[in-house]
């Protein structure tokens, strides 16, 4: 019973408006879940729930497909052009809010370092340990027979 096979085919975002129309249809003759729809199809379970989960990303769902046809397949050919860049963002500027927040991101990360580091060294000494790493564990050397491990 299988409408379409999805098998082997190219990368899904290329091929949502073909994925939409037959998904309309098995709404249509009453299946709503992922597992139906795609038992349906003839594809894979994945494969629709990708499909449902790339159109809630962009605001719509799969009943949309009953609903607001049209509007939902002008936007799948939209994308499928390329034509939906609302997050799109001017690159110099990017990468100038980028440099700011890394420093700022630096700046934050040393002050919590330094804090953490007071905070061990205050422990060590309130428990008689040197805080000097050096200092810390005694290290006893024996002594090597070189000639008698070859």
């Amino acid at each position: 019973m299988a409408v379409n096979s999805f098998r082997n085919s190219s990368p899904p975002y290329r091929r949502w408006r073909l994925l939409a129309e037959l998904v309309k249809t098995a709404l249509e003759k009453g299946y709503r879940k992922k597992t139906h729809i795609a038992r349906y199809l003839g594809c894979t379970r994945d494969r629709v729930k990708k499909f449902k989960s790339f159109l809630q990303k962009h605001g719509y769902d799969l009943l949309d497909l009953l609903n607001r046809y049209e509007e939902v397949i002008a936007f799948l050919k939209d994308h499928a052009k390329g034509g939906n860049k609302w997050h799109k963002k001017d690159k110099s500027a990017w990468i100038q809010e980028w440099q700011r927040r890394k420093e700022e991101y630096i700046q934050i990360r040393k002050k919590e370092a330094s804090l953490r580091r007071e905070k061990k060294r205050a422990e060590m000494e309130a428990q008689g340990t040197n805080p000097d790493r050096w200092r810390r564990v005694p290290v006893q050397l024996l002594p090597i027979n070189l000639w008698g491990t070859f």
